[in-house]
């Protein structure tokens, strides 16, 4: 894999994140909404543990896909961070392959599931976080549904999604670097929009396509419709595979960030989930209907805890953007409140994800 320029990209970013929406790019002479916003490396690094961060890619050769994966871990102390430019635009601070920090007990660790054409470094501020406090965090890249590689077929088929999280968490516990490193007690999943459907599926929620579709030519469609019109499930060659059980008893609690696909999630699955889960999302988003989507996901799932963030839209967990991305993806960028501080809401959110797993993995 090719790793992110320092400081470049920012022509290749301009698919990327406008894919997550399906809409066009800002013309040359359209402005970004909401109040000016200083460039997040203007402002000095934040003292912490040194976040380390490498690259995998793992071989599912059984259903034909290469999973890359971006892993962060805590590294050496004394290990120097630098501003790492994810797609261009989204800067976090990593060392890349520092050496690992040297323990007796082994790391917790967390997958990552990015949203619908995104890819893993667009939850690099959660990453970053969850490691500063000893967690091993591994983000995939989902074939079909990713940056540069997207399509109606592959955002309607997110049962695909779950079982790239087991296969690459399998890869990780034998592979020689982190292996023996991560306890395999204490294993967590958390994932955004898209990402979010896939977690929970990780956890026993039950997905069936057809009714999400029936949803979507009904009165009620909602706008998140528009992440899979035009896609033909007849024709989609894995259909078989999408009601599926994708339970996955490694994995012992679940973070979802703004969980999409709802409509087409059984009743009877979310009831049956036992393991501990944690929603966070907005009754103000603007892409998903929350009480169809976060609010059923609480309401159904026993014991869940959901969280709700005042006024803030569907991409306030995407990363904090520089100065350029505000006005090059102003769609993703800029939130639709200009009384949102995306920063902070971050800030909130990996606290809320470090009681969470602290609390339901064993983890203080």
């Amino acid at each position: 894999m090719i790793r992110p320029s320092i400081g470049g990209l920012l022509v290749s970013v301009l698919l990327a994140v406008t894919s997550c929406r399906g809409r066009l790019l800002p013309l040359p002479g359209d402005q970004p909404s909401g109040p000016p916003h200083p460039s997040p490396i203007e402002h000095p690094a934040p003292a912490r543990a040194p976040v380390g961060v490498t690259t995998r890619q793992y071989d599912d050769a059984g259903r034909g896909r290469k999973l890359d994966t971006t892993i962060w871990y805590p590294a050496a102390p004394g290990t120097e961070e630098e501003t790492i430019w994810w797609d261009g635009i989204f800067p976090g601070r990593a060392a890349w392959e520092a050496p690992v920090k040297a323990t007796s007990r082994p790391f917790p660790i967390v997958l990552l599931s990015h949203g619908s054409g995104g890819d893993a470094p667009n939850l690099a501020w959660l990453a970053e976080g969850l490691v500063a406090s000893g967690f091993v965090v591994a983000a995939v890249d989902h074939p079909g549904d990713r940056f540069g590689d997207v399509s109606q077929e592959g955002r309607l088929a997110a049962w695909r999604r779950a079982p790239d999280l087991s296969f690459v968490l399998g890869g990780l516990l034998v592979e020689p670097t982190f292996g023996p490193r991560i306890d395999r007690r204490r294993i967590g999943a958390a994932g955004h929009s898209s990402g979010g459907f896939t977690v929970l599926q990780l956890a026993g929620a039950r997905f069936r396509p057809e009714d999400l579709l029936a949803y979507c030519a009904g009165p009620h469609a909602g706008p998140d419709c528009t992440l899979v019109a035009g896609a033909d499930l007849s024709a989609t060659p894995d259909r078989d595979e999408a009601s599926k059980g994708y339970r996955d008893r490694r994995v012992r609690a679940v973070l979802a960030l703004a969980p999409v696909l709802g409509p087409g999630v059984t009743a009877q699955s979310l009831r049956r989930i036992t393991i501990p889960i944690e929603i966070i999302a907005s009754r103000t988003d603007e892409l998903v209907p929350f009480d169809l989507n976060a609010g059923r996901y609480a309401r159904l799932i026993p014991h869940a805890r959901l969280t709700v963030v005042p006024e803030a839209g569907h991409f306030v967990y995407m990363p904090v953007c520089s100065e350029a991305g505000r006005v090059i993806a102003t769609a993703v960028c800029v939130d639709s409140s200009p009384s949102v501080d995306r920063a902070a809401v971050h800030e909130r959110a990996i606290a809320r994800a470090l009681d969470f797993f602290g609390r339901s993995l064993g983890v203080r």
